[in-house]
C-alpha cells in the first residue's frame, strides 16, 4: 500500500500520457519552426522544462525542444550544428518523446516543491551509477516535516552482446543524493518514469 498512489499514477496517468505523446508529437514537430524552443500551448504537457523553470517566462534560459547545447552539439543538431530538418525532427522527437517524456506535466503537476528540510529516510545501492561507468542500482527515501514520503529508483544495467550500450531506468522523483551540497530548497522536482533501452554505456 506503501506505494500505491505511485503505482496508479504510472498506470493511469504516466504511461497513457506517454504512449499519447509517441504517437501525436510526429505529426505536430514538423510544423514547430526551427528557431521555436516551445509547444502550441495546447501541447504544454509535452513541452520541456528544465528544473523548475516556466519555459514561457524563462525561454532563454531552457533545455529547449532538442536538449542542452552540449547535448546538441555532439549529436550535431541545430542550432549546435548546420540546420537539418529531419536531424532536427528526429532529435526534438527522441527528446520530447523518450528522453523526457510529458515533461512539463510531470515537474508541474506530479512533482514537489523541495522544503527547507528533509530527512533521508533510507538509502541503498551505488549512488555514483549516474556517471554510466558502472551497472548497478540505487534507491532513495526522504521525508518531510509534514510526514510526505519522495522516493527514487535508478537502475544501469550492462548488457553482455551490445558493446557501449546499457538499460537505464529511473523512477519515481529526481531526488539523486540529497547530500551532496546543492540547494534544492524551493526548487520543483520531477516525478519521472523513463525506461532507456539503449542508453549510451561508458564503462567497459
Amino acid at each position: 500500500m506503501r506505494y500505491l498512489k505511485h503505482v496508479l499514477t504510472l498506470l493511469f496517468i504516466s504511461l497513457p500520457l506517454q504512449i499519447v505523446g509517441i504517437f501525436l508529437l510526429p505529426f505536430v514537430l514538423p510544423f514547430v519552426p526551427k528557431d521555436t524552443e516551445v509547444l502550441p500551448r495546447w501541447l504544454r504537457w509535452f513541452d520541456n522544462n528544465h528544473s523548475h523553470l516556466n519555459l514561457r517566462e524563462n525561454p532563454t534560459i531552457i533545455d529547449g525542444l532538442a536538449g542542452w547545447p552540449e547535448y546538441r552539439r555532439v549529436r550535431g543538431i541545430y542550432p549546435q550544428a548546420p540546420y537539418n530538418f529531419f536531424k532536427l525532427l528526429w532529435g526534438r522527437y527522441v527528446w520530447l518523446a523518450w528522453r523526457n517524456p510529458t515533461n512539463y506535466f510531470a515537474y508541474a503537476v506530479l512533482g514537489f516543491t523541495w522544503p527547507e528540510r528533509v530527512y533521508i529516510v533510507s538509502q541503498s545501492g551505488d549512488l555514483g551509477i549516474g556517471d554510466f561507468t558502472r551497472p548497478g542500482s540505487y534507491k532513495t527515501v526522504i521525508r518531510d516535516l509534514d510526514r510526505n514520503e519522495y522516493w527514487e529508483y535508478y537502475l544501469i544495467y550492462k548488457y553482455k552482446h551490445i558493446p557501449g550500450r546499457c538499460f537505464r531506468l529511473r523512477m519515481g522523483y529526481k531526488i539523486g543524493d540529497p547530500r551532496d551540497g546543492h540547494n534544492y530548497v524551493g526548487r520543483q522536482i520531477q516525478w519521472v518514469f523513463a525506461p532507456s533501452p539503449l542508453h549510451s554505456y561508458k564503462g567497459e
